[in-house]
């Protein structure tokens, strides 16, 4: 998202009228689909990012009201709602720590135990109140009756300039994997990477960006973390325990987290290398 000096101005400009207050107003490190200022207001530093899209600031909310807590910290928010020109903002508090993705290998391998941790608290998350599985709205309502119906509801139609037998090769296997993949409902992050991550020594100091977050088997947070293979997550990797048909559903999940992606990268553009993408998913079929 292009982000100039004078929208810049007009944002800070923007912000004082609501926050009469806000000051040191500066520009961080953007996201795929958004960028984000942070500033300080009565004494307490908040962070607004701006999006074209509203719903993930909604699941955002939802996160740091209904699951966020001392085992899972969630920056709590103050508002979402839209800019003159349409874009969606959101303003949060300002979480303490560096992303994951900032730490050296070292410092991540400290580190390891507190993720790993924070992966079972929202797990571990109370679900009182909310109904369906997969991606759920701001009501924390999913779009699906079931788990598994959520695991079949892959994209069909177009899909660009993706590899279709590649495609054809995955779906059957994730099918054929199916049955062995328990109606589980945990709170499940979706996107829980090293860039959704902050730490402070060998805390976890917050988890952001609950956009893709849904409800299923807790098993899909870990083939997430599997799936990417970031370097500075591996060592959270190790301390999976491997129970009974935990590889088998760690597969078939890996490969319909592949299919949303490839899909998305293919038809969408986001940003995520295609050819990346379906190389990881020749590997896993492969294994």
């Amino acid at each position: 998202m292009r982000w100039g000096a004078a929208r810049a101005q007009r944002l800070t400009a923007w912000l004082r009228s609501r926050y009469e207050d806000a000051a040191e107003v500066q520009r961080l490190p953007a996201g795929l689909t958004s960028v984000a200022f942070a500033f300080r207001h009565a004494g307490a530093e908040f962070v607004i990012r701006i999006s074209a899209s509203e719903a993930g600031f909604r699941k955002d909310a939802v996160a740091a009201r209904a699951f966020g807590g001392p085992a899972l910290p969630v920056p709590a928010v103050l508002e979402v709602g839209r800019l003159d020109d349409g874009r969606a903002f959101c303003v949060s508090r300002r979480a303490t720590g560096r992303r994951l993705r900032e730490l050296t290998l070292g410092e991540a391998d400290a580190a390891a135990g507190a993720v790993a941790a924070t992966i079972a608290a929202i797990a571990a998350a109370p679900l009182a109140g909310t109904a369906g599985f997969g991606p759920f709205d701001a009501a924390g309502v999913g779009q699906h009756p079931t788990w598994r119906a959520f695991l079949r509801a892959v994209p069909d139609g177009e899909w660009g300039r993706a590899d279709m037998p590649l495609i054809a090769r995955m779906r059957e296997a994730v099918e054929a994997g199916i049955d062995g993949c328990p109606e589980a409902r945990a709170l499940v992050h979706g996107d829980f990477g090293s860039a959704n991550v902050l730490c402070a020594g060998d805390r976890v100091t917050a988890v952001i960006d609950w956009a893709l977050a849904l409800y299923g088997d807790p098993v899909y947070e870990w083939a997430g973390v599997a799936f990417w293979d970031e370097p500075r997550l591996r060592p959270v990797l190790a301390r999976l325990a491997a129970g009974p048909g935990v590889a088998d559903r760690l597969r078939c999940y890996q490969l319909r987290i592949g299919l949303q992606e490839i899909h998305a990268a293919a038809v969408y553009g986001n940003p995520v290398d295609l050819d990346w993408l379906q190389g990881r998913c020749r590997q896993l079929l492969e294994a």
